[in-house]
């Protein structure tokens, strides 16, 4: 490996220079290894060898850069949902990308109407799905919910070391998995 891609180091910022998708792309990676909560433009810049004020040529602040990593984490759970057959492919995928990039998901969680668009295409394969269970119409919102609860909350815990039991936690969700596909097909 060379100097220049070595580790965090500052040449890499300065020669590569950065772009606006660099510098999300970056915040979005450092999200994941330290925390959302962890993540300041004094650490991103220090990460990509440039001093902060040079970030706001790409980001207008923080506030600016997580909803840029929130939108990111949006997109890419669409997708890796995206032509999910059943029910436990779309958890199994939900499941996947959240644990992989923990930084990214906790961004995706928040409330923006500008994250509106990729949301619903976030939710397209869920109430597709769910209508395939034959959920009436008027159930449909509760039922997605039902089914988003159930993976938050199971990808939640098991993020923040919620499951200290020694049980196999890939038992317990497909057991929640069949348990929540037995309420649907109930509706």
């Amino acid at each position: 490996m060379s100097e220049s891609t070595a580790g965090t180091g500052s040449r890499l910022g300065r020669k590569a220079g950065l772009t606006t998708g660099s510098v999300i792309a970056a915040a979005a990676d450092l999200a994941d290894e330290i925390g959302l909560h962890n993540l300041t433009l004094a650490v991103l810049a220090d990460r990509l060898g440039v001093r902060s004020p040079s970030l706001y040529r790409h980001v207008n602040g923080l506030p600016e850069l997580l909803f840029q990593i929130a939108l990111r984490g949006v997109e890419e759970l669409a997708d890796a949902m995206a032509g999910a057959p059943d029910l436990a492919a779309v958890a199994h995928a939900y499941r996947r990308y959240a644990v992989a990039h923990p930084g990214r998901y906790a961004a995706s969680l928040r409330a923006d109407p500008r994250l509106d668009e990729a949301g619903g295409r976030a939710l397209a394969p869920m109430f597709a799905l769910i209508a395939s269970y034959g959920v009436p119409d008027a159930d449909r919102v509760h039922a997605a919910r039902i089914v988003r609860s159930m993976l938050h909350g199971f990808v939640s815990l098991e993020l923040a070391g919620g499951f200290g039991l020694p049980d196999s936690l890939d038992e317990t969700y497909e057991r929640l998995i069949a348990a929540v596909e037995q309420g649907l097909t109930r509706s």
